[in-house]
């Protein structure tokens, strides 16, 4: 579980850190949200739908490491295998 209230995200590129935007994501989590077929729940889980949503296209548009790259730590390299 997290208390973050505001989600803030910086697009990241190898070697480089983007300036956020000003707009920020908010989700708001009363001791109503847990009732399942409330307002609160709805406006919940919308947010936190919204919020994965952008993480995971934040994931899929990352470069990928090129092929044969070696990981840290021993792990596999990335290639083909």
């Amino acid at each position: 579980m997290t208390s973050a209230r505001d989600w803030h995200f910086l697009p990241y590129s190898p070697g480089e850190i983007s300036q956020p935007s000003k707009a920020f994501f908010s989700i708001e989590f009363t001791e109503e949200s847990l009732v399942e077929n409330s307002e609160e729940y709805q406006t919940l889980r919308k947010g936190v739908l919204k919020v994965l949503g952008i993480i995971v296209g934040l994931l899929k548009d990352r470069p990928a490491p090129p092929i044969g790259h070696v990981r840290k730590k021993g792990q596999k390299a990335r290639g083909l295998d």
